[in-house]
């Protein structure tokens, strides 16, 4: 990647959440009246952001020296009209103004796909990406600013990158053969053939300091002269063993103090998990590429190898040890030369990647000794025609590519200091994204249809017909088309359910003498239950002790029968209910005296009501929770007759 990365702005894609993507500036959606909306408060400590003095009813900052702006995106035309247009320039402008003199890269600029939650534009969601996206392209470029354009939303994040990939080449600070590149490792994450193996360049734009910076400020802590580090300045092993030395037991306590100052993670942390690989390798010791996933709103990956590998759960291998577990840190001669004694199944792991994966390497300058060893082996083992993958270079020169130019496609960084080059690998790693966004999760979504074709409008409509009469019967035999549907868009809460799908296994259960409490999973039941016969959505807590100790009582994992009032209060952490009637700091012994409301939240409650074939779903993996903590499952049957009983009175 050469130096025209760096002569105008680029508008990023982002699938995260904007309080979680550190940015030098961050543009917040308001209306004229100064009106924030609740789910940007975390950018604002939890708390509604006060209007600024300066608030004009178009655009402001918010205060001095602050990096938050605010912009009115009340706008009536169609999608973006003329007034936002005008707006949003103006915002950007203000930004770019204020970060005058610029430094080694453009600022970077975050803000929110305007106006398709609570901005009124729901229904329009196709125009306004069409018109936002080309908006924000031309005014990055001739602000020179980097715009990142986040989502939390699946859907809108795909349309985006749908829409970008319709649009020329020339939008892209790349070569076609770097676009041709992006393309071949975005098509490959979308097969789940690429594998990552991430390295410290890839946390060094979230403020994390690269290997000699670390060293030198740890020799600082340790009180180890500067000059006795210099005169090892050709052995980093040996520096770290020796500062090892002098802070013993406390070094991997320092590194975790370090570590944990990036609070928020890089564009290149969000840009590698919106590719969504399964499998993860990284020497780094921080988590915050597992905190960009999540902020996808997919499962916190595992991490290797404290934690067990789970089924639908990506998993990260940290073959360097953890910042939450500091006596894992490995950084010093004596535990390089150890590492193959102690972590030798991960280093098989990572070969296992080389043979039978597409390895993206990030960040690294591919001199980690163990690293290299583990290369060769493999190296040495398989044919010469085998790729282990590409390799994206952010060092000073590119001279190491020729060590592995059989077994690596080397990409450098031309750029002038490790700034710009790591910029110009996030311009890249855009690039990959938008190839790998192909799961058309926005298709068949009527919101989305301002980015089709007329006729393609028409046949979409009729596709989305089918669906209503698949919904109408949950145990129809073309329920497999009804996911397959309602995945492409047809059911915009498709997402939303699987992600409440997914939530049930991770509730909390009580355990005792080997057995788990399925308490919260039989009155969640119960709820669904009565939701499919029609009954209201909220029960006083009165009115359902009696029948809730009662279906309660054959699943008790000690002497003394269940109450019913804790899974009823303790459920209220759940999206799967809500508890009402309780003061602003509640305890479970609130419950019975101001005998509060309780059951399914509101979207829980219509998603049953709504789609006959979802709360088929929702009864089935309770169901099967619930046999996973019982002996006899004559009693889950059992339960399933007393409820459908009950609940049709």
């Amino acid at each position: 990647m050469s130096n025209a990365a760096n002569e105008s702005g680029h508008l990023f894609v982002v699938h995260g959440r904007l309080e979680a993507l550190g940015a030098d500036a961050v543009v917040v959606p308001t209306d004229a009246d100064f009106r924030v909306e609740p789910h940007w408060y975390p950018l604002f400590g939890g708390e509604p952001p006060s209007k600024p003095e300066t608030w004009d009813k178009a655009f402001c900052r918010d205060a001095q020296g602050g990096h938050n702006w605010f912009v009115n995106v009340i706008d009536h035309s169609a999608a973006v009209g003329a007034q936002l247009a005008d707006r949003l320039r103006a915002v950007l402008a203000d930004v770019a103004r204020a970060f005058e003199p610029r430094g080694p890269r453009p600022p970077v600029v975050a803000m929110p796909v305007f106006g398709t939650a609570g901005g009124g534009k729901g229904g329009l969601k196709g125009l306004v990406i069409r018109d936002l996206v080309t908006l924000l392209r031309s005014v990055a470029a001739d602000l020179s600013l980097d715009v990142a354009l986040v989502t939390p939303d699946r859907s809108v994040y795909s349309a985006v990158q749908h829409f970008r990939r319709t649009a020329t080449a020339v939008h892209w600070q790349l070569t076609p053969e770097q676009l041709r590149f992006a393309q071949d490792l975005g098509i490959r994450a979308r097969d789940g053939d690429l594998a990552l193996f991430l390295g410290a360049g890839v946390s060094m734009s979230a403020g994390l300091p690269g290997w000699k910076d670390l060293l030198e400020e740890l020799g600082s802590k340790a009180g180890v002269d500067a000059k006795a580090l210099l005169n090892l300045k050709d052995s980093p092993l040996d520096q770290a063993e020796l500062i090892s030395l002098r802070l013993g037991d406390n070094l991997g306590s320092e590194i975790a103090r370090i570590v944990r100052r990036a609070k928020k993670v890089s564009l290149a942390h969000s840009l590698l998990a919106g590719l969504r690989c399964r499998e993860v390798v990284t020497t780094n010791y921080d988590e915050l590429y597992e905190d960009a996933v999540e902020a996808t709103g997919e499962l916190r990956p595992t991490v290797i190898p404290w934690e067990a590998v789970q089924p639908r759960r990506p998993w990260v291998l940290k073959m360097h040890g953890e910042v939450g577990r500091p006596e894992s840190v490995v950084l010093t001669r004596r535990s390089f030369v150890r590492y193959d004694a102690n972590f030798r199944p991960a280093g098989s792991l990572l070969q296992a990647l080389m043979m039978t994966r597409h390895v993206l390497v990030v960040g690294t300058s591919m001199s980690d000794d163990n690293v290299i060893r583990l290369a060769i082996e493999v190296d040495d083992f398989l044919s010469r025609d085998h790729s282990f993958g590409t390799f994206i270079d952010v060092s000073e020169s590119p001279a190491r590519a020729e060590l592995w130019n059989t077994r690596f496609r080397w990409l450098h960084c031309d750029a002038d200091g490790m700034v710009a080059r790591v910029r110009a690998m996030e311009i890249f790693l855009d690039a990959v994204a938008m190839y790998a966004a192909q799961d058309e999760s926005w298709l068949l979504d009527e919101r989305f249809r301002g980015l089709l074709q007329s006729s393609d409008q028409t046949a979409a409509s009729e596709v989305r017909g089918v669906l209503s009469h698949v919904q109408s019967s949950p145990r129809t035999q073309l329920r497999p088309l009804r996911d397959k549907l309602a995945e492409l868009g047809a059911d915009p809460h498709w997402d939303e359910s699987r992600t409440l799908l997914t939530e049930l296994e991770q509730l909390m259960r009580a355990s005792k003498n080997g057995r788990r409490a399925a308490y919260k999973y039989v009155v969640l039941l119960w709820a669904v239950t009565r939701a499919e016969h029609g009954h209201e959505r909220l029960t006083s807590y009165e009115d359902a002790r009696g029948e809730l100790a009662e279906l309660l009582s054959p699943f008790r994992i000690a002497e003394s029968a269940p109450k019913p009032v804790d899974p009823w209060f303790a459920l209220g952490t759940s999206s799967w209910w809500e508890i009402r009637d309780l003061p602003s700091s509640p305890t479970v012994q609130d419950v019975i005296p101001r005998n509060a409301r309780a059951g399914l939240s509101v979207n829980l409650y219509n998603m049953v009501r709504r789609d006959s074939v979802f709360a088929q779903e929702a009864v089935e993996r309770l169901i099967k929770l619930i046999a996973e903590d019982v002996e006899d499952a004559s009693q889950v049957e059992s339960l399933r007759r007393q409820l459908s009983s009950e609940a049709a009175q």
